[in-house]
C-alpha cells in the first residue's frame, strides 16, 4: 500500500482498481521508476479523488456483472499502485449471488458496521445495493482524506437508531455538492433507490469529462488572454516610443529656434555698435 501527501494533511493511505487486469499480481516495486516515486509524493488534487472514485466504481461494476457482491467494501481494502491506479482487495466476505441475490448472514460475526447498510444491519440481507451504499461511504472517506466514517460517534444503540431514521453525514471536506449529493443518494434506505454501480459510473465519467472540457477551456482562454497582454504591451511600447521620439522631435526643434533667435539678436547688436560708431566719427567738414 503506497501514501499520498495532501497540503495540510498527515500521510494516508488510498485505495485504487484497475478494472482492465484484475488478476494482475505483479509487485508495483520491480516497476516503479524515479519519475513514478516522484508523482507519489506530489499533492493528490481533486480531480485525482475523482479519478479513485471512478476507478472503484468500474471495479464495482464489473463484480455486479459476474453477479457477485464484496460485502466489505471500505478505503482499507483498496490499493493505489504507481501511476494512481485502483485495486480492490481483500474479498473475504464476498459471496457469488448468482442463484440468492438475498444473501442472509446468520450467526454472530464481527462485521464492518459503520460501512453496513441498513437491511445488512438490521435482517442480515446483502444485496449489490448494500455494496452501492459501502460505496458511499468509501466516497466520504475519499473525500475527507481517509477520515473514519461517522467520526465522533460511538457503535451503540444510538448509532443503530440514527441510522434506522435516515441519519446522513455531513459533506467531506474536500467534496463539492455535486459528488455530495450522489454519496446521498447511495444511502437511501430503500435499496431501490440506490443507483447501480453503471448509473454510478456513467455519473462520475460525465464529471470528469466536463471538468476536463473546463480545464481545456480555460486554458485556451488564458492563452488568447496573454496574446492579448501581448499585443497591448507591444502597442503600448510603440505608442511610448512615438512619443519619445516627437517629444525628442520638439526639443531638437526648440533648441534650433533658440539658437536662430540668439544668432540674429548678436547680428542685431552688431549693426547697432557699427551705426552709433559711424555716428561718433567727426566729419570732414568739422
Amino acid at each position: 500500500m503506497y501514501t499520498a501527501t495532501t497540503g495540510g494533511q498527515e500521510d494516508i493511505a488510498l485505495l485504487t482498481i484497475n478494472s482492465d487486469n484484475m488478476d494482475s499480481c505483479e509487485d508495483p516495486e520491480s516497476f516503479e521508476t524515479p519519475d513514478e516515486q516522484t508523482e507519489d509524493l506530489e499533492t493528490l488534487t481533486f480531480d485525482d479523488l475523482l479519478s479513485f472514485a471512478f476507478q472503484v466504481a468500474r471495479g464495482m461494476e464489473f463484480l455486479s456483472s459476474k453477479n457477485c457482491i464484496h460485502r466489505d467494501l471500505a478505503a482499507r481494502n483498496v490499493l493505489v499502485t504507481n501511476g494512481r491506479q485502483v485495486k480492490i482487495g481483500d474479498f473475504g466476505l464476498a459471496r457469488d449471488i448468482d442463484n440468492d441475490s438475498n444473501y442472509v448472514v446468520r450467526g454472530n460475526v464481527r462485521l464492518p458496521v459503520k460501512w453496513m447498510a441498513p437491511e445488512s444491519i438490521f435482517q442480515g440481507m446483502y444485496t449489490m445495493k448494500s455494496d452501492v451504499w459501502a460505496y458511499g461511504i468509501l466516497l466520504w472517506e475519499i473525500f475527507s482524506l481517509g477520515v473514519t466514517p461517522y467520526p465522533g460517534i460511538k457503535v451503540d444503540h444510538m448509532f443503530y437508531s440514527m441510522i434506522e431514521r435516515g441519519f446522513k453525514m455531513e459533506c467531506p471536506y474536500y467534496a463539492n455538492e455535486t459528488v455530495y449529493g450522489m454519496m446521498r443518494k447511495c444511502w437511501a434506505l430503500d435499496p431501490a433507490n440506490r443507483p447501480s454501480f453503471s448509473k454510478l459510473v456513467s455519473f462520475l465519467c460525465d464529471l470528469l469529462v466536463d471538468r476536463e472540457e473546463n480545464l481545456y477551456q480555460n486554458t485556451i482562454s488564458r492563452t488568447s488572454s496573454d496574446y492579448q497582454n501581448a499585443s497591448t504591451i507591444v502597442d503600448m511600447s510603440a505608442l511610448t516610443k512615438a512619443s519619445e521620439e516627437k517629444k525628442t522631435q520638439a526639443t531638437n526643434d526648440y533648441c534650433q529656434t533658440c539658437a536662430t533667435e540668439e544668432k540674429r539678436a548678436e547680428t542685431c547688436d552688431g549693426d547697432t555698435v557699427a551705426d552709433e560708431k559711424e555716428l561718433l566719427k567727426p566729419s570732414d567738414a568739422e
